[in-house]
């Protein structure tokens, strides 16, 4: 779970605990059920006032309250006191809750190849791994993207001819290398 509040926030998590422990979810250890709730907090006692914090009440109201529909966005839960842009420092500080980030990365993996029915024109195993850090408006007309796909640089083929015959050689198309980029995208409803 994330909560606001600071360290203070991490008892929150102890209400969603508490909520779960309840209705005997958990995992199960000789002992009985243990809910694990992982927590994360974030520090924004500076926006506002210090008060209220999040707390057991809270935190169990919220595992209530949880459900399978879409995240809410905005200045909402522990989006309440969040800021960004502090790394210019705290007076360049803005309230977020402008949208959300989404971080993916792929890992592909493809077993060793043939490109030719008589076993020539090989390729051994590779692992691509590619990655995308997304942030897409409130409304969700806005997103920018950062990708990076081929991170590692792995050399490969997408395709191999066998030419020795005629050309004294094989004819391969390389696999893209190693590429950053940004994109734009607006959707228009």
């Amino acid at each position: 779970m994330l909560a606001g509040g600071s360290a203070f926030g991490l008892e929150a998590a102890s209400g969603v605990r508490r909520y779960l422990e309840r209705r005997g979810k958990g995992v199960i250890t000789p002992a009985g059920r243990v809910p694990i709730v992982p927590a994360a907090i974030l520090y924004d006692l500076g926006i506002g006032k210090p008060q209220p914090r999040p707390d057991l009440a809270m935190g169990e109201a919220a595992a209530a309250a949880a459900t399978t529909e879409s995240v809410a966005e905005g200045c909402v839960g522990a989006g309440t006191g969040a800021t960004v842009g502090k790394a210019l420092g705290f007076r360049q500080a803005m309230k977020s809750g402008m949208g959300s980030f989404t971080p993916r990365l792929d890992l592909q993996n493809q077993s060793k190849i043939y490109f030719t029915t008589n076993n020539q024109g090989e390729q051994d195993e590779l692992t691509l791994l590619n990655g995308r850090l997304t942030w897409q408006s409130k409304s969700e007309q806005w997103e920018v993207a950062l990708y990076g796909d081929n991170l590692t640089d792995e050399g490969y083929f997408n395709g191999k001819l066998n030419l020795v015959g005629f050309f004294g050689r094989e004819q391969g198309n390389p696999g893209a290398p190693r590429t950053w980029g940004l994109s734009f995208k607006r959707t228009f409803k």
